[in-house]
């Protein structure tokens, strides 16, 4: 699963598709307040990475705070495989499906394999799942926004604060989407880093419609200094969307709301998904 520290809490970004954290039951939000019994309080994400590795068929346990009750959580160990992407077109819809579950070094070229499996298809309706995605490589996320907007249309830009010059990532042009092609992207509060950069620049250029709940907002630039016994990760930018948007601390706020509901924790439904369908079919 992916953790992060805000606010000196400890929290889970996303717990991943097909870890043992997300067959366990760890959602996207949960504050973790011990592991193994040992409290949090003042522990980088790092040495609390460190705690919860260990070897196969082992378990950890987890103290998790979530809407302000106290949960035991505990985990068994596995080998993790983290699926890249999954596609396929619903056929009673029409609507295509891509979901990103990550962005590594392979994920442009996957997303593009997927997307040219859309065009094939013959949908002109299209989800871009990046719910419960963390984020990853930024370069990944400039790519798969480039086959939806013009070439040197703005992605992203890390902001310096002043120290240094902006950098500044444009599109690079496919802009393939077949024409009258109507789009929805799905987030949720898993959804982080690389995912609210696509997410950021495809509602700022109003070429897709965003559905789901607030992202989590995880939106610096962030490097390693060395000290003795140890290292410090210092932020040294900041994302901003192509409107001016700061992702870090605020996330993407969805066009189209839509709270998770018992039975979509119950695994009996997926209401997003639904309100998503419903969108690009009915148009409301």
């Amino acid at each position: 699963m992916e953790i992060d520290v805000r606010d000196d809490i400890l929290i889970v970004v996303a717990p991943l598709k097909g870890t043992p954290a997300e067959a366990a039951g760890i959602k996207a939000g949960d504050q973790i307040a011990a592991i193994d019994g040992e409290s949090t309080d003042g522990l980088s994400t790092d040495k609390a990475v460190s705690k919860i590795r260990g070897p196969v068929g082992t378990s950890v346990s987890f103290a998790i705070i979530r809407d302000g009750k106290l949960l035991d959580i505990k985990v068994v160990r596995d080998t993790i495989q983290v699926p890249e992407t999954d596609d396929g077109l619903d056929n009673e819809s029409d609507v295509y499906h891509i979901a990103l579950y990550q962005f590594t070094s392979n994920s442009a070229d996957l997303f593009n394999q997927a997307f040219k499996r859309f065009k094939q298809s013959g949908s002109r309706k299209l989800i871009i799942d990046l719910r419960s995605n963390p984020g990853g490589y930024l370069n990944a996320a400039v790519d798969i926004a480039s086959h939806f907007l013009p070439r040197g249309a703005l992605v992203v830009t890390e902001d310096f604060g002043g120290k240094e010059k902006n950098v500044v990532h444009a599109s690079l042009g496919y802009n393939d989407a077949p024409p009258g092609t109507k789009i929805v992207v799905l987030i949720d509060g898993g959804s982080a880093s690389a995912s609210e950069i696509i997410a950021g620049a495809l509602q700022d250029h109003h070429v897709a419609t965003i559905i789901g709940a607030k992202s989590f907002g995880k939106g610096s630039v962030q490097t390693l200094i060395d000290l003795d016994g140890g290292s410090l990760k210092v932020t040294v930018a900041r994302w901003i969307t192509p409107q001016g948007h700061w992702i870090m601390g605020n996330g993407i706020t969805p066009d189209i709301t839509v709270a998770y509901q018992k039975a979509d924790a119950e695994g009996k439904n997926d209401s997003q998904m639904s309100r998503a369908i419903q969108f690009l079919t009915t148009g409301e």
